[in-house]
């Protein structure tokens, strides 16, 4: 059986592990990681054979994907609703902090093609 629930720390990246394919929460089938980012800090995700969603927790950044690009800023999770960028597999998403910033990225296996979107607070329930 594996774990439900642990305390994973920031590396010296900025990176904070919470799940993958192969460790004691594999059983969620999902590479989920929280990333701290410093104004000025880019990065960028592409995955064959996985779709990934990039979410903002808090903060301000510029998202690039699919040759467009937006600024989109959260003050938090409690208080303000999701901005997401989703894209299929082999699609990349950059993420460029204009402010201190913390992002979640979140990968599944899956190989259907689709058109990368915008997700915003007015598509949450």
């Amino acid at each position: 059986m594996s774990k439900f629930f642990g305390y994973p720390e920031f590396d010296a990246n900025g990176e904070e592990i919470l799940c993958t394919y192969d460790n004691e929460y594999s059983e969620m089938l999902m590479d989920v990681r929280v990333y701290r980012m410093a104004a000025g800090e880019k990065r960028t995700f592409c995955r064959e054979g996985e779709e990934i969603a990039v979410l903002l927790l808090s903060g301000k950044i510029v998202f690039g994907w699919d040759d467009q690009a937006e600024t989109v800023s959260r003050k938090d999770v409690f208080t303000e609703g999701p901005y997401a960028v989703h894209v299929c597999t082999g699609k990349q998403v950059t993420v460029e902090a204009v402010e201190a910033t913390e992002i979640l990225v979140q990968c599944t296996k899956n190989e259907t093609a689709f058109a990368g979107k915008l997700y915003r607070p007015e598509d949450a329930p």
